[in-house]
């Protein structure tokens, strides 16, 4: 099913007011390669940057999301994952982001 023409102006201007938060906030967005899928499906991919005790390479992440190098940018959806599990995947990964934001210490 695709989207409608008002949903789709939604999403963008969400995405915008999005772009503009972060921004103040001295964040970056990945907003121009968001995804919009129809409501009701899953486009998911994980296992891009698989958490690691010990990363060794630019497509790693340590226990707390962070690619190898970084500091204070934190990967916190399923990309960490080092593989998929065939179930249902949402609460696995709010449970593994609340995990990576209390242990991230606060400046």
């Amino acid at each position: 099913t695709e989207l409608s023409a008002e949903a789709k102006r939604n999403v963008s201007r969400a995405r915008q007011h999005f772009s503009r938060v972060a921004r103040r906030a001295g964040a970056i967005t990945l907003a121009p390669a968001t995804a919009i899928s129809p409501p009701g499906s899953n486009g998911h991919f994980g296992g891009s940057f698989p958490m690691t005790s010990d990363p060794v390479g630019p497509r790693q992440t340590d226990t707390l999301g962070r690619p190898q190098g970084w500091k204070r940018t934190h990967l916190i959806d399923a990309s960490v994952f080092p593989s998929i599990p065939g179930t249902t995947i949402a609460l696995v990964i709010m449970g593994n982001a609340d995990r990576i934001a209390s242990r991230v210490p606060r400046d």
